[in-house]
């Protein structure tokens, strides 16, 4: 029994030494198979006394499941190796290899790499991007508010109580959240204006840019469209001026 300890190390150092797959398999046999210590060790067993093949039959039984499971773990570890040099060498570098293409879109070209265009924001938030700009540089404000509105700030502050005739061109989205007809996606920028009144006090010149929402916009794929309120007010004011909503 004391020769299968270091026939158990020997093996175990075969097995850990394997740099490769196929090294690993080359030594199975050597290091727990047919031509394994442990199976000379196993050869001796018709010579030993019941009691001693009894206690060396487990030893070997044990060695030999270490060795198989020493096996195992190097095998994954070689295998997930070769994986990631796989994966290392069939990598591709998007970002080098896109400039390797005409402006077009057509295939790769001799010359120097030739960068590929760019995306752009939409046309409309462009536009928005503009008149924001505009706005600004004659000293409005861009002001933000809430997509989500209450009854109150987007019809009632407006003067269109309910069942007002006005309301009806509005043909509105209103959520499933408190009570009926509490809540809505809002249908024009004029709430942010009425929360801007709410937080200051003049003077207040400022623009609502953001999107809406509509069931009579034109184009029946969208429900959402993108208006720029604006207002101005100057101490004393009771009404919006004319030209005060862009």
């Amino acid at each position: 029994m004391n020769d299968v300890e270091p026939a158990l190390e020997r093996g175990r150092a075969l097995i850990l030494g394997a740099p490769s797959l196929e090294a690993l398999r080359s030594v199975e046999a050597e290091a727990f198979g047919k031509r394994s210590e442990l199976a000379a060790i196993t050869a001796t067993l018709r010579d030993r006394t019941p009691d001693e093949r009894r206690q060396l039959g487990k030893a070997l039984q044990d060695a030999r499941e270490e060795l198989d499971r020493i096996y195992s773990e190097r095998r994954a570890d070689l295998e997930a190796g070769l994986a990631r040099e796989r994966a290392a060498s069939e990598r591709l570098d998007l970002s080098e290899a896109a400039g390797l293409f005409s402006p077009g879109g057509g295939p790769l070209v001799d010359a120097v790499a030739q960068p590929v265009p760019r995306g752009h924001l939409h046309l409309v938030t462009q536009v928005r991007e503009e008149l924001e700009d505009i706005f600004v540089s004659m000293g409005f404000e861009v002001a933000e508010g809430p997509e989500v509105e209450d009854d109150w700030h987007n019809f009632e502050a407006l003067n269109m109580p309910p069942h007002h005739p006005a309301r009806g061109m509005f043909d509105t989205f209103y959520l499933k959240a408190g009570p009926p007809q509490s809540l809505l996606l809002r249908t024009h920028t004029s709430p942010v204006q009425v929360r801007l009144m709410e937080s200051r006090q003049p003077p207040i010149y400022a623009i609502a840019p953001g999107r809406c929402f509509r069931r009579d916009t034109p184009d029946a794929t969208l429900a959402s469209f993108p208006p720029a309120g604006g207002a101005g007010r100057r101490r004393g004011d009771l009404h919006e001026p004319p030209g005060g909503r862009a």
